[in-house]
């Protein structure tokens, strides 16, 4: 009752709530049953209220008989509101709630969306590392293990976009672990042969140590780098495809998958030593044009392979009857 103040007017008695008249009579007992009533009902009001606040924030729902559920989705319904959750025993069910359903309504901190999976592959990409045997090998693993991963990444069911940046990773990864190894069995070879030989051969070792600048590993990258520096983008990107395709077995080429990691890897030597956005759209062409002709050659194929079969058969049934005893 300390919420409530009363003032006289005569033979009026007013009921006075946070500054305003809430109930109003001549008998002091009506008015204050009316201004109780009228607290109780305010009071459930402002319940209902946060609760409903509650209720658009929350990120889990608790049912009456306790299971708790992360909510997924929201709509509107004749009978307040759909919930969609997910509970904590799997099960995924709709639910209409509203206000006297006996839900309770819980917010809780949620992890953060993930960040591109591709980032931290591409820094360990891109990560320097030194021309020595152990620092070969050591690189070596890390490719393998790079590449690993994006395929894992690609067959767990990655956005498009994200599986194309993965399965850039991944050629890159494949074609560089290519260039490590035949490095490392240089350097074994070398190795071999610094047993007989005097000390220029040891020189010659040391030169493919950590000495960055004359490596047989960074001479060959030096040639791969003018090799497609002097290409004709243009070119390459309208003739290439269809010439690409052509080269293929049928089996790589009835496969969707094994032709674009061809494609990629091809056109990544094509391309080494560009960098940047302009190079990577390049690419990304370059293997839809790749898709492209990777069809119509397929279909050429069937086609083929169609007719061939079918004129077999006819010249079966076209032979006499004595090349059956033949």
């Amino acid at each position: 009752m300390t919420d409530l103040t009363f003032t006289f007017e005569g033979e009026e008695i007013f009921a006075i709530h946070e500054g305003k008249v809430v109930a109003s009579g001549t008998v002091l007992a009506d008015v204050e049953q009316s201004a109780v009533d009228y607290l109780d009902s305010l009071k459930k009001t402002r319940k209902a209220d946060e609760e409903r606040k509650a209720q658009k924030k929350a990120t889990h729902i608790i049912t009456p008989n306790g299971v708790k559920g992360e909510i997924l989705g929201r709509v509107a319904s004749v009978w307040g509101e759909q919930v969609t959750a997910r509970f904590e025993n799997g099960r995924i069910a709709q639910l209409n709630v509203h206000g006297e359903a006996g839900y309770s309504w819980v917010s809780e901190k949620t992890a953060s969306a993930p960040s591109d999976p591709t980032e931290k592959l591409a820094s360990r990409l891109d990560a320097d590392f030194d021309r020595d045997r152990e620092s070969l090998t050591k690189r070596a693993k890390e490719l393998s293990d790079i590449a690993i991963e994006a395929h894992r990444l690609i067959n767990n069911g990655a956005p498009y976009d994200i599986e194309i940046k993965l399965d850039q990773i991944k050629t890159a990864a494949e074609a560089e672990g290519r260039v490590i190894k035949e490095a490392i069995d240089h350097l074994d070879a070398a190795d071999a042969e610094a047993f007989t030989p005097p000390t220029p051969i040891v020189i010659e070792q040391a030169d493919l140590g950590r000495a960055s600048g004359d490596s047989w590993l960074d001479v060959t990258a030096q040639e791969m780098i003018a090799e497609s520096e002097a290409q004709d983008f243009d070119k390459l990107l309208n003739e290439e495809p269809s010439l690409f395709v052509t080269d293929l077995d049928t089996g790589a080429l009835a496969d969707t998958g094994v032709t674009r990691e061809m494609a990629y890897s091809h056109i990544i030597s094509k391309t080494a030593g560009f960098e940047g956005d302009e190079i990577d759209d390049f690419r990304q062409k370059f293997v839809a044009r790749v898709e492209v002709a990777r069809r119509h050659e397929l279909a050429a194929r069937k086609e083929t392979t169609k007719k061939e079969a079918a004129a077999a058969q006819e010249e079966q049934t076209n032979a006499p009857d004595e090349a059956l005893f033949m």
